[in-house]
């Protein structure tokens, strides 16, 4: 088992990975603030993708993906930056999902894989990308 841990995001962090706590998503299940992560880098680099497009992201049958309403070239304009931050497990708890572990205090990156394009940031990674 390797000591290492992923977070995706499509912000810059400097400094530490701070807990935050997430309303309004209807799988809410958390209580407390935490820094979310997982031991698979593909389904972490979902996580680089932005929240104010539409899109939905999904796991099953092992394959980590998205599927992003419209074309590549319509996308294409809206494609950003993507960050990829490998943690220590020192700290992480596993709770939650299958593939999901948490920290209850903030964490300092070990290392950070930048991506210009989240879109293929997330297939370098090995998550799937759909076009519908």
């Amino acid at each position: 088992m390797s000591n290492k841990l992923y977070h995706g995001s499509n912000h810059r962090v400097e400094g530490f990975l701070k807990p935050v706590l997430r309303h309004g998503t209807l799988d809410h299940v958390h209580t407390k603030p935490a820094v979310f992560a997982t031991e698979r880098m593909d389904v972490a680099a979902l996580f680089m993708f932005s929240t104010d497009i539409l899109a939905s992201i999904g796991f099953e049958e092992d394959i980590a993906y998205v599927c992003i309403w419209g074309t590549p070239e319509e996308f294409l304009p809206k494609d950003k930056d993507g960050f990829v931050y490998i943690l220590s497990r020192e700290t992480f708890e596993k709770i939650g999902k299958d593939y999901e572990w948490q920290s209850f205090e903030p964490v300092q990156p070990t290392e950070a894989k930048e991506f210009k394009s989240a879109i293929d940031g997330m297939m370098e990674c090995g998550a799937q990308v759909y076009f519908i």
